[in-house]
């Protein structure tokens, strides 16, 4: 049930990074950086990065090129890069007002496996939404989670020495005419934020407090430290000036 929290109670710590819009590229390198500090570790300690990004394009194991409407060199030339990374999942664009949910946890010593943590991830994003009277529901096959027929978040992980990394990315308030770069993938045709299905504005911030909380329920966590910076990492801005094809 999507709603059932485990009885067990971890005696590691949720560690939370609340460190708002960064560069990706650098997030890939903190991102890396603590998955091997994991690797290192006995306990159940989890890290939790919540984040936005600077404009950017990622494409995932299950990208398939044709999901580029614009070519590499016209993306540069709209100031954007094209990160090929290691995830599972589709082509997705990224920008300010898409929350960013990459959980780092050591598999094994929590009873997971990547299906089943990917899974509970998921689940934990569609309670957030939910607790604005936003519907939704997954689409596991093609990775994304679906609000009113239209995407409304994507998902996408990776394990590496026992650790999972990336996650879920939910559209809280975007400027939705930047999806138009990237085809979607399987038969949907409309990208949708939580703004756009309430008709009014909901701050990132307020969808980080439940997604924390329900994510610690979710996983037995009753100890959990909130950070807003970390020495690795410096928050960026970049001018990007988009014509987007229709």
């Amino acid at each position: 049930m999507i709603d059932s929290y485990p009885q067990i109670r971890r005696k590691g710590t949720l560690e939370v990074y609340a460190l708002g819009v960064l560069d990706y590229t650098a997030y890939l390198k903190l991102q890396d950086r603590l998955v091997f500090d994991l690797s290192g570790r006995d306990d159940e300690q989890t890290v939790l990065i919540l984040c936005e990004f600077a404009p950017t394009i990622s494409m995932g194991r299950n990208a398939l090129p044709e999901q580029l409407l614009k070519n590499r060199v016209e993306l540069k030339h709209l100031g954007l890069e094209l990160n090929v990374v290691s995830r599972g999942g589709t082509c997705i664009p990224h920008l300010p007002g898409q929350l960013a949910v990459s959980l780092l946890s050591p598999l094994e010593k929590i009873g997971f496996n990547p299906v089943s943590l990917q899974q509970t991830l998921m689940e934990t994003a569609i309670l957030a939404a939910q607790e604005f009277k936003v519907s939704a529901e997954a689409d596991h096959q093609q990775g994304v989670i679906i609000s009113s027929g239209a995407v409304v978040g994507y998902s996408g992980s990776r394990t590496r020495f026992g650790i999972s990394a990336f996650g879920v990315y939910l559209n809280i308030n975007p400027w939705l005419e930047f999806f138009r770069l990237v085809k979607l993938p399987g038969e949907y045709q409309r990208v949708t934020s939580f703004n756009r299905e309430l008709m009014k504005h909901i701050e990132s911030a307020k969808v980080r407090e439940y997604l924390i909380q329900h994510l610690a329920q979710k996983l037995g966590y009753d100890k959990i430290h909130i950070y807003t910076r970390h020495p690795l990492f410096e928050r960026t801005s970049r001018k990007l000036v988009v014509h987007v094809p229709y």
